[in-house]
């Protein structure tokens, strides 16, 4: 009987919790039609922003856009981890929004590769 109730309870939890990640990834999508990528991160100020001069980033043939969660390869072996916020041409660096933390600048010259994490409004391949 009560392993029963332990079954139950755990799947509505499971249930919950799908819906609220899905629930998420639609919201994102409707931030995307209109143009809209929010960073929840009170970090980043609006210089920072209005200083990075592209939203979109494309290094060894991998295409990064603003909001997407990327792991960045140094060629001296260093790792960095974080939101995209933008890029700039100008200054060839890259602007990484990391929770609880400063915004960090990666130089693009000094990029061995990128690896996507995950995309901003991405739930599946077809949605």
């Amino acid at each position: 009987m009560i392993i029963e109730l332990i079954i139950i309870v755990l799947s509505i939890i499971w249930v919950v919790t799908y819906l609220a990640y899905v629930g998420a990834t639609i919201k994102e999508k409707i931030y995307l039609q209109k143009n809209m990528v929010v960073l929840d991160n009170k970090n980043i100020s609006k210089h920072d922003i209005e200083r990075m001069d592209t939203k979109e980033l494309i290094i060894n043939k991998v295409s990064a856009k603003s909001g997407d969660e990327i792991r960045v390869f140094s060629q001296d072996a260093q790792v960095a981890k974080g939101i995209l916020v933008g890029a700039s041409k100008k200054d060839g660096i890259m602007l990484l929004s990391r929770p609880y933390t400063k915004p960090i600048e990666v130089k693009v010259a000094s990029i061995k590769r990128i690896k996507i994490i995950s995309r901003y409004g991405r739930f599946m391949k077809n949605f």
